[in-house]
C-alpha cells in the first residue's frame, strides 16, 4: 500500500484555494454550484472525443480454417495458434507472450469455448492487444476478434519508457496537462500521473484547483526512479475526493497508428463515478479513460462529462464546459431516517415461495396494471437457493448483528429484500451504504408458510389529487418491486446464457467469479430524475442506483421496469462483451452507444405482452413526459421512427443516448420481422429442463423442424432453438454480445448476432436477419468512410442482401 505522495501538501493548496479570493481562478455560476453538489462528472460528452485515438478489435465471423488449421487442438491451444499464426503473418516479433486469462469460460449451454488472450510484451499488459476465440471442443475456431500489436518489441531501459517514435510523435497534440522530463526518456512516478488525472476528475472544483497546482508545482521532482520492471502493481490509498484505494500499474496502450504507449493504469472508485484510466507515462496525458458507471438511462436528463483531452485549459473554462445541469435537485433525504422495521416473529416455519405485492413481470408501470401477489419463480436451475438465500461459506453481512439474518442448516437466509443476486436496500449512494443497518429494508412476515412482502403504494390517490407525496413514504413497497424485477430478469437471462461462468452478478456461483451479489439502492440519494449503473470487472459487486423523478407527486423509478431492466442490461452487455473481466468495451462511441440502446431493446421486449406493432417509449411514466425520454418512441413505421444507419451523421448524435436510440430503432425493426415471419409468445421464459416435452415443443423448435428448413448448415451448438421471433432474437442478442468484439461498431454487432445464429440454428434465419437489417441501412453495402474526432466516420447507408435471399426471408 502507497500513500499518495505530496498529500499534506495538496491538503495545504485545498485550504489555501479555500480562503482564496476564487475569481481567479474558479467562476462556478449559481447553476454550477447546483451541478457541482450533485458530484457527478462523466467521461466523453463532448464531440472532442479523446478515446477514438485506441485501436479498436477486428471481428472475423468467418476464419479461414484452412490456412491456419486448429481442429483437434485444446481450445486453448487452439486460440494460440491462431494468435501466433496472425502476428507471424504479419511479420511481426516472435517473442510477444499471450496469457490465456481467467475469464475465459466454457459455454455449458451451446457447448462452446470463449478463450480470451491477453497479449503482453516484457510482461506488460497491452491493454487493449489480445484476441478472443470461440472454438469447438474439438479445436475449431468459429469467430474471432483480436488487436493485436504485430510491430518491433520495443526496449525497456531500467526507468525510462520504450520511447519509439510513435510516442514521442504523439506526445502533445491534446492541450492537457503534459510534463517536461528531466531526460528524454525519463517516466512519470504514478503520484505524478494520477494528480493530472485527479485534477480533472474530480466533481469538486476546489479539489480540482489543489491537484493541478500539487501537479504542477511537483512534477520536476516526480520521475521514476526505480526499473519499471520492478514495479508492478500497486494500491495508493488516501487520494482525496476517492472512496477507496486506487490500484495502479504499469500498461501498454496500442493506439491506432499501431504504436505502443507506455501508461500508468489506474482503477479510481469515486462516489459516482469509477475510471478505468491509463496515462501516458511520459507526458501525463490521458491515453483513454472509460467509466465503468453508466451515464444513466435518460437522455433528456442526462449527465454531462468532462473533457479529458482538452485538459489544460484555464479550471474556469473545465467547470463551465464541462459540466450541464444534472439534476434539478439533489433528493433530499430526511433528518429522520425511516426506522428498520421490527423482525417480524418467525415462529411459522417457510414451506413456501415468499410472495411479493408488485406490478408483476410485463407490467412496465402503474398506468398498465394494477400490483398483485406474485410469488418468486422457483427455478432450481437458476436460483437453486431461491431469491432469499446462499451458502454460509459466504459471509457478506455480520450475522450476528443483523436481524434480517437468520440461518437455516447450511443456508444464510434473508427476511428482508437480500440473497444470491441482489441486495435491494434504500437511499444509498455508495456501495458501502449497502451494509448501513440503519437504514430501511422491508422484512416479510410469515403467513401460511409463505413470507410476504406486502406494503402500501398510495402514490395513485396522490397523482389524482396532484397532491405532493414524499417517496419515502412508501420506500419498503419500492425495494420490493426493485428486488423482484432484478431478481426475475436474473432468472430470465440465466436462461438465455448469462449464467455464473459468463460473468452474471451471483454471492455463490459454481462458476465463474462469486462474491458479486449487485448492490441496488431504491429512491438513491445520489440525485433526481435518473439511474446509473455501475459494471466492474466480474467479482467485483456492480451497483444499481434507483431515484426518484420530479412531479405532483414525485414518482419513483423503481416502479417503471423498463429502466431497472436498461440499467441491468448495461450490467450484461458489459459483462459479455470483450469477456467477463474487461469492463472497458463498452465505455464510448458506437459500442457505448449500443451499451444503450441494448437496455432500451430488452425493455420493450419484455414490456410487448401481444406482439403489438404499436409504438414503446421510454420512461413516459417516470419522467411523466409524454412520448418518454428519447427523441421519439420505438415504432416499426418508419415515418413516426425514422431513425437509420446514415442518423449518426446528424448533429449531436455522437452521445451515447442517441446513438443508442438508433441502435435500438434498427433492432426493433429486427425483432418485428421475426415476430412477423416466426410468431410470437408472451412468454419470455423458457421452461425448466424437467419440463414436459409438449412445454418444450411449444417453446422450441425440434431437431427434425430445424433440418428440415430450407439452407440449413449443420449447426455447431448444442443449444435449442427457439420457435418464435421474440424469443430468438433475445437469445440471439445475447449470443451475438458474447461474439462480438470488444469496442463493437454497429457493423460488428449486425455481423455478430447473424454469426450467432448461424451457430446456433445452422442459419436458418440468416436471410430474415439480412432483410429487416438492410431496412434501416445496415444491408451489405453499409459503408463507414474516415474518421471523426470522437470515432466512427461518415456512414452510409446499405440496402443490399445477397442475391440467395432475393424474394424470400430464407434461404
Amino acid at each position: 500500500m502507497v500513500k499518495l505522495t505530496s498529500l499534506s501538501c495538496l491538503i495545504g493548496f485545498v485550504t489555501l484555494a479555500a480562503n482564496a479570493a476564487p475569481s481567479a481562478h474558479i467562476a462556478p455560476s449559481a447553476s454550477s454550484d447546483k451541478q457541482l453538489s450533485a458530484g457527478r462528472k462523466i467521461v466523453d460528452a463532448t464531440p472532442r472525443h479523446y478515446n477514438s485515438n485506441v485501436k479498436s478489435h477486428t471481428f472475423v465471423a468467418y476464419p479461414d480454417n484452412k490456412s491456419i488449421v486448429t481442429r483437434g487442438l485444446q481450445p486453448a491451444d487452439a486460440a494460440v495458434k491462431l494468435a501466433t499464426s496472425l502476428i507471424s503473418a504479419a511479420k511481426g516479433a516472435p517473442s510477444h507472450r499471450f496469457e490465456v486469462r481467467d475469464d475465459s469460460y466454457f459455454d455449458e449451454s451451446h457447448g462452446l469455448h470463449h478463450i480470451y488472450l491477453k497479449q503482453s510484451i516484457h510482461g506488460l499488459p497491452i491493454h487493449n492487444g489480445g484476441l478472443h476465440a470461440v472454438v469447438s471442443e474439438n479445436g475449431e475456431v468459429l469467430s474471432y476478434s483480436h488487436n493485436l500489436y504485430t510491430g518491433p518489441e520495443p526496449e525497456l531501459p531500467s526507468n525510462a519508457a520504450p520511447l519509439s517514435t510513435c510516442q514521442g510523435a504523439v506526445a502533445g497534440k491534446r492541450s492537457q496537462m503534459t510534463f517536461t522530463a528531466p531526460t528524454v526518456n525519463s517516466v512519470l512516478s504514478a503520484d505524478a500521473a494520477l494528480y493530472g488525472f485527479m485534477a480533472v476528475a474530480s466533481p469538486d472544483p476546489t479539489m480540482s484547483f489543489a491537484f493541478s497546482e500539487v501537479a504542477q508545482a511537483s512534477h520536476k521532482a516526480s520521475y521514476l526512479s526505480s526499473p519499471i520492471d520492478a514495479i508492478r502493481s500497486h494500491k495508493i490509498s488516501g487520494v482525496p475526493t476517492t472512496t477507496g484505494d486506487i490500484a495502479a500499474s504499469f500498461a501498454y496502450v496500442l493506439d491506432s497508428n499501431d504504436c505502443l504507449l507506455l501508461t500508468h493504469r489506474f482503477e479510481v472508485p469515486m462516489e459516482d463515478n469509477w475510471y478505468e484510466t491509463y496515462i501516458d507515462a511520459l507526458s501525463g496525458e490521458v491515453r483513454t479513460v472509460v467509466d465503468w458507471v453508466s451515464p444513466g438511462s435518460a437522455s433528456k436528463f442526462s449527465l454531462a462529462r468532462p473533457d479529458f483531452s482538452s485538459y489544460g485549459a484555464p479550471i474556469v473554462s473545465k467547470v463551465e464546459q464541462g459540466l450541464r445541469a444534472a439534476f434539478d435537485s439533489v433528493l433530499h433525504v430526511a433528518d429522520e431516517v425511516v426506522a428498520q422495521l421490527t423482525a417480524p416473529s418467525d415462529e411459522e416455519e417457510e414451506t413456501k415461495e415468499p410472495s411479493y405485492r408488485v406490478f408483476q413481470w410485463g407490467e412496465n408501470d402503474p398506468s398498465e396494471g394494477k400490483r398483485s401477489y406474485e410469488s418468486a419463480r422457483h427455478d432450481p436451475e437458476v436460483s437453486p437457493f431461491g431469491w432469499h438465500a446462499f451458502p454460509s461459506s459466504r459471509k457478506p453481512f455480520d450475522v450476528s448483528s443483523d436481524k434480517g439474518i437468520y440461518k437455516d442448516g447450511n443456508l444464510t437466509k434473508f427476511k428482508d429484500t437480500r440473497g444470491n443476486n441482489v441486495f435491494v436496500s434504500w437511499g444509498g449512494k455508495s456501495s458501502d451504504d449497502a451494509w448501513s443497518l440503519t437504514l430501511p429494508r422491508p422484512q416479510g412476515e410469515v403467513i401460511n408458510g409463505s413470507r410476504h412482502f406486502g406494503y402500501p403504494y398510495p402514490w395513485r390517490k396522490f397523482d389524482l389529487a396532484h397532491e405532493p407525496l414524499d417517496p419515502k413514504n412508501y420506500s419498503l413497497a419500492s425495494q420490493t418491486q426493485l428486488f423482484y424485477t432484478i431478481n426475475e430478469y436474473h432468472d430470465l437471462l440465466h436462461h438465455y446464457g448469462f449464467d455464473g461462468a459468463a460473468g452474471n452478478g451471483e454471492e455463490y456461483s459454481e462458476k465463474g467469479k462469486d462474491g458479486d451479489a449487485i448492490i441496488a439502492f431504491a429512491q438513491s440519494a445520489a440525485g433526481l430524475n435518473n439511474a446509473d449503473m455501475a459494471t466492474p470487472p466480474d467479482g467485483y459487486r456492480g451497483r444499481m442506483r434507483m431515484y426518484s423523478w420530479s412531479g405532483q407527486p414525485m414518482r419513483d423509478g423503481s416502479f417503471e421496469s423498463g429502466i431497472v431492466l436498461h440499467e441491468y442490461t448495461h450490467f450484461v452487455s458489459t459483462r459479455l462483451t470483450g469477456g467477463p473481466s474487461d469492463s472497458s468495451c463498452l465505455g464510448y462511441g458506437e459500442a457505448g452507444g449500443m451499451g444503450e440502446g441494448w437496455g432500451d431493446i430488452i425493455a420493450t421486449m419484455a414490456r410487448d405482452r401481444n406482439g403489438s406493432t404499436l409504438a414503446f417509449s421510454m420512461g413516459e411514466w417516470a419522467s411523466n413526459h409524454t412520448g418518454g425520454i428519447r427523441r421519439w418512441p420505438y415504432s416499426r413505421n418508419i415515418t413516426l421512427d425514422p431513425d437509420t444507419y446514415e442518423t449518426l451523421n446528424k448533429p449531436g448524435y455522437w452521445a451515447v443516448h442517441q446513438i443508442g436510440s438508433v441502435w435500438a430503432t434498427i433492432v426493433l425493426d429486427v425483432v418485428d420481422h421475426a415476430m412477423e415471419e416466426l410468431g410470437f409468445t408472451a412468454d419470455l421464459f423458457p421452461p425448466a429442463k424437467d419440463a414436459s416435452k409438449e412445454a418444450h415443443h411449444k417453446f422450441y423448435l425440434s431437431e427434425e423442424e430445424l433440418s428440415s428448413l430450407p439452407g440449413v448448415k449443420p449447426r455447431k451448438s448444442k443449444k435449442p432453438v427457439p420457435r418464435h421471433g421474440n424469443t430468438l432474437l433475445l437469445q440471439l442478442l445475447i449470443d451475438g454480445m458474447k461474439l462480438q468484439p470488444c469496442r463493437p461498431d454497429f457493423l460488428a454487432a449486425r455481423d455478430a448476432i447473424i454469426k450467432a445464429d448461424e451457430i446456433l440454428s445452422g442459419g436458418a434465419n440468416e436471410c430474415l436477419l439480412k432483410h429487416a437489417f438492410a431496412k434501416r441501412g445496415l444491408g451489405a453495402d453499409a459503408r463507414v468512410i474516415g474518421s471523426t474526432p470522437w470515432g466512427g466516420g461518415i456512414r452510409t447507408n446499405g440496402h443490399e442482401v445477397p442475391s440467395y435471399c432475393n424474394g424470400t426471408h430464407h434461404k
